[in-house]
C-alpha cells in the first residue's frame, strides 16, 4: 500500500463520506471528543490510535469494532526515543500539526478557544523571542 496523508474530521461532510475506508487514524485531538464517528471511517481491520491522554472515557458502539475487525489502540509518550521516533516517522511522511504562531498578548484569547474546544485543531506556538521584545 502507497502511505498517504488525509486529514479527517467528524463534523466535515467529506470527511464523514469516509465511512469504512480509512486503515489508520492517528488521533491527537487532546480533549474530550466522541470518537465513534472516527471509528466508522475505518474499514476492515483498521485501527484508531489515541496518541496523548485524554481523562474523560470516550463512549464505543462495541458492534461497530466487531462487524469489520477494527480496532481502537492508544499511546501515551514514551519517553524521549519513541517521541523522537513518531517525530522522524512524520517528518519521512511529510506529516505536520496545522499550527499558529502567536505571542503573549493572545494567551487569553488561545485560553478561550482551548476551553471552547477548539474545533480548528490547531496547535498554538507561542513566539518567545517577539513576545520578549514586547
Amino acid at each position: 500500500k502507497q502511505w498517504y496523508q488525509r486529514r479527517v474530521r467528524a463534523t466535515d461532510a467529506k470527511s464523514r463520506s469516509q465511512v469504512n475506508n480509512l486503515d489508520l487514524i492517528l488521533n491527537t485531538i487532546p480533549v474530550a471528543h466522541d470518537i465513534q464517528p472516527y471509528i466508522e471511517m475505518l474499514g476492515t481491520n483498521g485501527t484508531l490510535v489515541q496518541l496523548g491522554l485524554v481523562g474523560t472515557p470516550s463512549p464505543i458502539v462495541p458492534f461497530s469494532l466487531c462487524m469489520n475487525r477494527k480496532s481502537v489502540s492508544g499511546s501515551l509518550v514514551g519517553g524521549i526515543p519513541a517521541v523522537q521516533e513518531v517525530i522522524d516517522f512524520c517528518f519521512e511522511k511529510n506529516i505536520y500539526p496545522d499550527t499558529e504562531l502567536i505571542d503573549t498578548s493572545q494567551l487569553g484569547d488561545v485560553y478561550d478557544k482551548l476551553e471552547s474546544g477548539n474545533d480548528g485543531g490547531i496547535r498554538f506556538v507561542i513566539d518567545i523571542e517577539k513576545s520578549a521584545a514586547m
